[in-house]
């Protein structure tokens, strides 16, 4: 039997300042997120890697061997097998600095003291893909030379270093071609200064080293233009990929701070020399006792920079140092911060890193254990980026992602497709927990056809949406019913008003809920409808709530026991501004209670869960200056319990679904924009909306939409969206997959509160009174997660935590 209701919501604005008054503003950026190791593995002699590159499906490490005082090369596939190491020396210190790889042949670069015209002289070696040396060379005079680092082209071999033995002292250039002749040489004079790291474009060659960045000519040798930075070291340098940052270039080393200490420094500049951002890492700041970190290498990969370096500031020891893994955007905003080390009074160093796909890998030195010993030697580590990508393309044209749930290990999605020239259809897509597709299924009416809502119970998938003729804003209720190999069941449509459209569906027993609005052709004044279906589709009842200030929609609905919730957004006519709800619900859809929030320009309720007595809503709002993501929580009785703004004041943030997981915590899906581009954004919280991390994902050169989040199986997250070229008519169906560490002391957690890093989980081992004599302690600023048991990285038997001076 079909029952319809008109009920009416009146909107109190007391009620709106009483909510407000316990809203609580937190900054979105920077906030560490995971980034995992995916593997380690250690050369098994005393030994130590000093540079990294990558040719395809193999890594090549260049270092020295302390076992011989040798070069040494080493030869890994991408899955950290060795396939060859060779040696190369005499009988005095030989050591490689520097490794790069073009068409099929490795270059090494460092110095030997084993051969040349005295003292350290520069050399530089030439070895096919078998590890056989094709040519070597040395250079320099009667006083010390070393090649620190090097590049290779087409037009030549670009070496850089320093001299000591010639009249003009200081940071070296140099170009060789093929053959290892040189082409020519130059110097910036001061023999106090070496140059570090060297990168090149299709017309200049740009180094850094000492406080300077450098800029010469590729053909010549002359000097375009150099810049100093008060107070740096520079050890490396590198150019972004990423879309719009052709004319950039980023550099990682050291800057003193204003206790005397050294943090790592992280920059880019323009190709002109002027500063875009700057950013340094560390307690320098704070610390009373010395502390060191050091950026030691860079590398780019997509909208991201990687810095690996040492750190010895959250494990304070003589001559203990971790190694230690940055990730900032193109912004300059801190995205990732990791450390990992061995026990106390020991050296893990990170040296050099090189990004390829979806990895990255580091090379540098270390202690192992084995047999009860404790040895140094050069390691090969790869780090992941806990992201997969799907997408699913309908022909050519405009493919979004409305709503995705997740079922028995499988995510299924919809939203709407079309093309320039068809109507609207309605994708239904079944994913595995790898993203590959189970199939796909399209519902074509030959009207517009779009899909909102999901859900599945038991075998069969429901969808929810609306329906209408080709380009008009006259709608129908349509609700489809799928068995789960994709086939149709049916398919129903309702007409109550001139417009009517389903947002969310929920499923409870036998009975399937929706919500959405229904209006007289008029989408300012349209009224909240909730519906309940049975398994055949038939209508049970149907109400209308209506705002008497405007319009009231409904973007949400979950059913728990025999309570309705649904969250949305309602107008003032009066005024323009848009308000936020959350209503409860009996079970034959009349009102319990209502609540009310927001007294800026625009707030609306996009997502809401039920947990115990707790109901949880996420949102956004604006303020005529930026989007800020919504977090609230309430009672069973409506009770007001949190609420929380979070956002960045240049980047907008909103929230679109949320997801609580089987261990606890929230997810929340939804997307940060500021004036470069748009980016799928993730925040993992506590129950309390304490923040445990904040994952922002995305292209430079594309807008990527967060509506979803679901766990199809533990430790991997889906969201769903859609990905667009900012401005153009295509738009692609996406689906990320987040893959996370089974044990999440895997991961590294650094925690911002103030925007400096507050505090820090150190993985080791050490006496029974703590790490190097410090007190244990957990810390609970921003969400600390407590982590034991055994890690990946070695024999890792407890995990402490300790505070530095300031928390």
């Amino acid at each position: 039997m079909k029952k319809i209701k008109f009920l009416e919501i009146i909107t109190i604005m007391t009620l709106l300042v009483i909510l407000l008054q316990c809203t609580e503003k937190f900054n979105a950026w920077p906030k560490p997120a995971p980034f995992l190791m995916e593997w380690i593995e250690y050369y098994p002699h005393t030994s130590a890697g000093n540079a990294i590159a990558i040719n395809g499906a193999y890594i090549y490490i260049a270092g020295i061997n302390y076992s011989n005082n040798d070069i040494l090369l080493l030869k890994y596939d991408i899955y950290g097998n060795l396939i060859w190491d060779v040696s190369w020396g005499g009988e005095d210190v030989d050591e490689a600095l520097g490794v790069a790889v073009n068409e099929g042949y490795i270059y090494v670069v460092g110095y030997t003291e084993s051969y040349g015209e005295g003292g350290r002289d520069l050399v530089l070696l030439k070895f096919n893909e078998s590890g056989n040396l094709i040519w070597s060379v040395t250079w320099g005079g009667a006083d010390d030379e070393e090649g620190r680092d090097l590049a290779v082209d087409e037009s030549g071999i670009y070496v850089t270093g320093y001299t000591k033995s010639f009249s003009n002292k200081g940071i070296l250039i140099m170009k060789f071609n093929e053959n290892g002749e040189v082409v020519w040489n130059t110097t910036r004079a001061d023999a106090s200064m070496s140059g570090e790291g060297i990168v090149l474009d299709e017309d200049y060659v740009y180094v850094c080293g000492a406080n300077l960045i450098l800029k010469y000519s590729k053909s010549d040798g002359s000097k375009i233009w150099e810049t100093s930075l008060s107070g740096a070291s520079l050890y490396d340098i590198a150019a972004p990929s990423a879309e719009g940052y052709d004319d950039t270039i980023v550099v990682t080393g050291r800057i003193e701070t204003s206790h005397g200490n050294d943090n790592i420094f992280t920059g880019m500049y323009t190709k002109d020399g002027n500063e875009v951002w700057s950013s340094s890492w560390g307690r320098g700041e704070y610390a009373s006792s010395d502390t060191t970190d050091l950026g030691q290498g860079i590398c780019c990969r997509g909208s991201y920079i990687y810095v690996i370096g040492v750190s010895n500031s959250y494990k304070p020891g003589s001559y203990d140092y971790d190694l230690v893994l940055l990730v900032y955007d193109m912004l300059g905003h801190l995205c990732t911060n990791r450390t990992w080390g061995h026990a106390c009074n020991f050296v893990d160093w990170g040296n050099d890193l090189v990004c390829s796909g979806n990895s990255v890998y580091a090379t540098g030195w270390g202690h192992t254990y084995a047999e009860g010993s404790s040895t140094s030697g050069a390691f090969l580590a790869k780090f992941k980026e806990p992201v997969s990508v799907a997408w699913y393309r309908y022909e050519d044209g405009v493919n979004k992602g409305y709503d995705a749930t997740c079922s028995n290990g499988y995510i299924y999605i919809t939203g709407c497709s079309s093309d320039p020239i068809t109507c609207w259809d309605i994708p239904i897509l079944k994913y595995d927990s790898d993203g590959n597709i189970i199939w796909n299924t399209t519902y074509a009416s030959g009207a517009d056809d779009f899909g909102r809502g999901i859900a599945v119970n038991s075998s069969y998938i429901y969808v929810a949406g609306y329906t209408g003729a080709e380009g008009s804003q006259v709608f129908d209720i349509l609700l489809l019913k799928y068995v789960d190999e994709g086939s149709m069941v049916w398919y129903k449509t309702l007409d109550f008003n001139d417009s009517d459209c389903l947002l969310d569906i929920a499923i409870n027993g036998s009975y399937i809920f929706t919500t959405g609005f229904s209006s007289d052709n008029d989408l300012y004044t349209c009224n909240l409808l909730v519906c309940k279906f049975n398994a055949d589709g038939g209508l049970e009842w149907a109400v209308f709530h209506h705002n008497v200030f405007g319009f009231i929609r409904g973007s949400k609905i979950v059913v728990n026991g025999s309570y309705i919730y649904v969250t949305g957004e309602l107008g003032d006519a009066v005024s323009g501004k848009i308000r936020a709800f959350l209503a409860k619900l009996n079970s034959t859809g009349g009102i319990i209670w209502e609540k009310f929030w927001g007294i800026s320009e625009e707030d609306r309720g996009t997502s809401l869960l039920v947990k115990g007595d707790y109901i949880y809503v996420t949102g956004y709002s604006y303020d005529g200056g930026n989007y800020d993501l919504r977090m609230l929580k309430f009672d069973a009785d409506g009770n007001l319990l949190l609420n929380i703004t979070w956002g960045d004041d240049s980047v907008d943030e909103t929230a679109r679904d949320i997801f609580l997981s089987t261990d606890g915590y929230l997810y929340i899906a939804g997307s940060s924009s500021d004036t470069y581009s748009t980016d799928i954004l993730l925040l993992k919280c506590s129950l309390d909306f304490n923040i445990v991390y904040a994952y922002r994902w995305g292209n430079s050169s594309m807008d990527e939409y967060g509506r979803a989040v679901c766990i199809p199986v533990e430790d991997k997250i889906a969201i769903v969206g859609w990905e667009e070229v900012a401005g153009a008519y295509e738009k692609d169906i996406l689906l990320l997959l987040f893959e996370y560490p089974e044990h999440l002391n895997h991961t590294y957690y650094g925690f911002v509160s103030d925007g400096y890093l507050n505090a820090t989980a150190i993985v080791g081992t050490s006496e029974p009174h703590g790490p190097c004599g410090a007190a244990n302690a957990i810390d609970t600023v921003g969400g600390l997660e407590a982590i034991s048991g055994y890690s990946m990285y070695g024999s890792v038997r407890r995990t402490y935590y300790y505070l530095d001076s300031d928390v």
